[in-house]
Order: C-alpha cells, then sequence, then structure tokens
C-alpha cells in the first residue's frame, strides 16, 4: 500500500550530480513556524525513503524558495529523500516534515532510486493520469446527464456499483450513455478513465 502527501517524469532531473558522489545531496532545509513544504510525496511503510512525485504551484513554499536560492542542487519530482533529520523510515520521515515540527530539515536527497521507489513513482505516476483523465471524461458526461424530473424506474441500480440509481439530486448524479443504459455519473467517469471505451453493459 501506498501513502501520499498533498509525477510527472517530466520533471525528472537531477542537478546536483556532477558535485555529490553518487547522485547524492545533503541539504540544510529552513522553513518558518507554519510554512508549507512545497511538494507532494508518497512512500511505502516499512521501507526507507520517500519519493517526490511533484511540486506544488505556490511560490512562497520552503522547497520554492530552495530551488529559487539553488538552481545547482533543485529539488524535483523523481528524486527520493532518503533521510530528514536522522529519520529514515517513510512514515518517520513524513511525520518530520509536517508543518509544525522541525524548522531546520537536514535532509539526504538522492536521484539513485531503490526498486520499490521506481514503483511507487510509477504508481503515483499512473494514479496521476487516471485522476486528470477522470476529470477530463467527467466534464465530458456533462452532455449526457439526464433531467431531474426523469424517475420512470425508481427502483434502478447503476449496474457498476449496484447502488440505487436514484438520489436527492437525480441530475447530478446519473448519466444515459448513447447506447441508452444508465448509470451513476461519477462511476461511469472511473469506468472510462480506467480505460475503457465501451458501455459497461453492452460492451
Amino acid at each position: 500500500m501506498l501513502w501520499a502527501m498533498p509525477c510527472c517524469f517530466s520533471f525528472f532531473r537531477c542537478r546536483f550530480e556532477d558535485d555529490l558522489e553518487g547522485g547524492t545531496c545533503q541539504i540544510s532545509l529552513q522553513r518558518h513556524a507554519g510554512q508549507a513544504l512545497g511538494i507532494m510525496a508518497a512512500y511505502c511503510p516499512d521501507y526507507d525513503g520517500l519519493v517526490i512525485e511533484g511540486l506544488t504551484e505556490e511560490s512562497d513554499t520552503a522547497i520554492a524558495k530552495w530551488n529559487q536560492e539553488h538552481p545547482e542542487a533543485e529539488l524535483l519530482a523523481g528524486l527520493a529523500i532518503v533521510e530528514v533529520n536522522g529519520r529514515r523510515k517513510g512514515e518517520e520521515i513524513m511525520a518530520e516534515l509536517r508543518p509544525g515540527r522541525a524548522e531546520t530539515l537536514e535532509m539526504r536527497v538522492t536521484q539513485n532510486l531503490t526498486p520499490v521507489q521506481w514503483t511507487i513513482l510509477r504508481e503515483a505516476k499512473r494514479k496521476k493520469r487516471c485522476l486528470e483523465r477522470a476529470k477530463e471524461v467527467e466534464g465530458l458526461l456533462e452532455l449526457l446527464v439526464v433531467s431531474g424530473d426523469d424517475r420512470d424506474a425508481p427502483d434502478e441500480c447503476c449496474s457498476i456499483c449496484l447502488d440505487k440509481m436514484h438520489g436527492s439530486n437525480t441530475a447530478a448524479v446519473m448519466v444515459r450513455l448513447p447506447c441508452g443504459h444508465r448509470f451513476h455519473k461519477i462511476c461511469t467517469a472511473k469506468w472510462f478513465a480506467s480505460g475503457s471505451q465501451k458501455c459497461p453493459l453492452c460492451n
């Protein structure tokens, strides 16, 4: 199981490999009380380190400030944080990075990911791609929303999740595909986002 905090391989660059042995960087990061760190990261319980999935868009985070002041040693998606203030386990590092903890973060960062960390990064990238696709699909489904007074089958169930179709706001939760079959909007979005391009019932 992966755990994440609020990946794109395209961001992956190591800017410090010429300066440090083995592509590993030791940095001292300062953050003010309440200042956001500015990364999205994931880890696997019982394994050391965590992987940077991406950076947040805010410009006043501790990481954004570090990257601006140290262009030769930027912290970017695709790198692994292997130690923070002496902590090495993923959950311990995550706890150390949370707001309200240490203001000085002694971090060891590497471009040399372990097989487990590569798996975490690939899975994070896959989930991000699925979420983006689900949002795109949901936007397209707006064109298929059934009217709110369409209650001709009060006991009808969604064939994807098997729950009853009708809620308090039918127009917001139900869609009809061109073939005529109807499903919950969110279920349909997830179905198409998973890669299927056909109706779950008539295929």
